[in-house]
């Protein structure tokens, strides 16, 4: 019978930001899981700790909105804030109507700690904190302003690299018909002149403090360390998501291109 430790032991090298007890098994999870993360579709919104981690990718270049994206969808769009993907993550999940409205889904997700796991509830520390709103016809128009003054849409940053273990916004769409997208990355002037994310934040009552983005170094982000060129124990490699011309892409580690 496998004990509480071995259990939580196993849990923690499920989970980015918690590291494995062996530098081996770090790197075998970091490659496996960067691996799935590029290969496995989303279909939208999940509240599996498991799926959600293997769709990662999927969800944020929104694959299955532009599948569904057609003329005459309904207005729609998917933020995603990545406050370091093994520190924090936040979504919000935007569906118009056609009285002008609009229906907000927030979700927020912090470092998992082994001590939250209850015995009805092995994955809860895994799992999403997750708040709903009403957005007035007002509340649209501020947002769909602040998208415009963001570029969005039609002026991608093509070629930037979105990198897990920075501070990055991530936003797709389906507005009258039309798959948008685009991504702005900290540190940079395009992240700073944001106006859609005091919207957001002001609006989540998912009850989790914002990840604040500061400066990084560059073992931070992502580089070796200096020691013998060896990852830290637990520290698992980056994977980037890239925005292209026609839209958001992944699948690559980005272990020799640090930001």
């Amino acid at each position: 019978m496998t004990s509480t430790a071995g259990l939580r032991d196993s849990l923690s090298c499920l989970s980015f930001g918690v590291g494995c007890r062996s530098r081996v098994g770090a790197a075998i999870a970091g490659l496996l899981s960067g691996l799935l993360l590029a290969g496995c579709a989303s279909e939208g919104e999940t509240d599996s700790p498991v799926a959600g981690r293997f769709t990662w990718i999927s969800y944020v270049s929104g694959d299955d909105i532009r599948t569904a994206c057609a003329a005459g969808s309904p207005e729609r769009y998917r933020f995603v804030f990545n406050a370091r993907f093994d520190e924090q993550r936040r979504t919000y999940e935007i569906q118009g109507d056609t009285t002008g409205t609009g229906f907000l889904t927030a979700r927020a997700r912090g470092r998992a700690t082994i001590s939250e796991i209850r015995s009805t509830d092995f994955l809860a520390p895994w799992r999403w904190q997750t708040a709903e709103a009403l957005l007035s016809a007002q509340d649209m128009d501020q947002l769909r302003g602040a998208l415009a003054e963001a570029g969005l849409p039609g002026r991608p940053e093509v070629g930037l690299q979105l990198n897990s273990k920075a501070f990055y916004w991530a936003v797709v769409g389906c507005v009258d018909g039309n798959f948008v997208f685009g991504g702005w990355q900290h540190p940079s002037d395009t992240f700073d002149a944001l106006r859609f994310p005091e919207m957001l934040f002001a609006r989540d009552q998912t009850g989790m403090a914002v990840n604040e983005p500061r400066r990084l170094t560059p073992i931070e982000l992502g580089r070796v360390s200096q020691q013998g060129n060896r990852r830290r124990s637990g520290d698992l490699p980056r994977f980037l998501i890239t925005v292209r011309e026609d839209g958001l892409r992944g699948g690559g580690l980005g272990l020799r291109n640090p930001l």
